[in-house]
């Protein structure tokens, strides 16, 4: 049988399926839809984009932070190059967070790169200025 892309295979990591969807919550907790804007991949006011064909970006912004959802579409892995816009760039030198791996990338020029496994996602954060 085939494995659904949720399911650990064995000798992977320790933490279950379950553990990871509690730490989901826990980031989208701090983000609570009375304060904070929804802005979908589709939209022409998203303040990022991916310049990887396979990779969308949706985000959910508060006054202070943002939680960027990337996923990627195919079943290949991806290198997704992030673009901010001017308007809403970081200054050089900020962190993307993963707060699901403690992962950091660098924001310099108003992008960022960061892998991203097939079909896919990756939680990162960014404190705004």
């Amino acid at each position: 049988r085939q494995r659904a892309h949720h399911e650990r295979a064995p000798g992977q990591g320790a933490e279950s399926y379950l553990e990871k969807v509690g730490r989901m919550r826990s980031v989208f907790s701090q983000y609570p839809s009375k304060t904070t804007e929804f802005i979908g991949y589709y939209d022409e006011k998203l303040p990022v984009r991916s310049t990887s064909p396979n990779v969308v970006i949706s985000v959910f912004r508060r006054q202070d932070k943002m939680l960027l959802w990337c996923a990627n579409l195919v079943n290949e892995p991806a290198r997704a190059e992030i673009v901010f816009d001017k308007d809403a760039a970081p200054g050089d030198g900020s962190l993307l967070n993963d707060p699901l791996t403690s992962a950091q990338y660098i924001v310099e020029d108003g992008k960022a790169f960061f892998d991203i496994a097939p079909y896919n996602w990756r939680m990162l954060e960014i404190t705004l200025k």
